[in-house]
């Protein structure tokens, strides 16, 4: 259910121009690949994801621009997140394929979420997330801020506080 509606800054009308464009897949999305060297509660990671989307409404944001005549994002009051864990057996290069092809896979701006979450775990304590996300969201100072929240709340959830 949608529970706002916004116009866009004229950065995000930018970026939707270029998405609709279809010029150069992949350009507004964001990478960030976070390294583990400790074992990694995948179950309480995909939780504290899901608090941090709960606490900011811009990942709870699709973006709609073909019913009206200026286009808009939509807050929703919920969005179904799902942290896709797979076994990290790819070398460097395998790794670098799938970010290559995840960027190029994009998303559909008017859908929810516009972010993917991948766990790779490479067996012994070691893993690299990789938090896939289409700029249009978020700026480059938000994304630490959400970052940290992840981090908060999946240390309290591993400490065992109710959060």
């Amino acid at each position: 259910m949608i529970i706002n509606e916004f116009g866009l800054s004229p950065i995000q009308e930018g970026m939707l121009f270029h998405h609709l464009s279809g010029d150069a897949p992949g350009v507004d999305i964001e990478q960030i690949v976070i390294g583990y060297d400790e074992p990694v509660d995948a179950e309480l990671l995909e939780r504290a994801w899901r608090l941090a989307v709960e606490r900011h409404p811009a990942l709870r944001t699709s973006f709609e621009w073909k019913q009206s005549s200026d286009p808009v994002q939509q807050v929703h009051d919920r969005v179904d997140l799902r942290l896709e864990v797979r076994a990290g057996g790819e070398d460097e290069a395998g790794f670098q394929e799938f970010l290559a092809r995840d960027r190029t896979c994009g998303f559909d701006l008017s859908q929810v979420p516009l972010m993917r979450l991948t766990l790779f775990d490479y067996g012994q304590h070691r893993y690299r997330l990789v938090w896939t996300v289409h700029h249009i969201l978020l700026d480059g100072r938000a994304f630490i801020l959400v970052l940290n929240d992840v981090e908060e709340f999946y240390q309290k959830l591993r400490g065992g506080e109710h959060v």
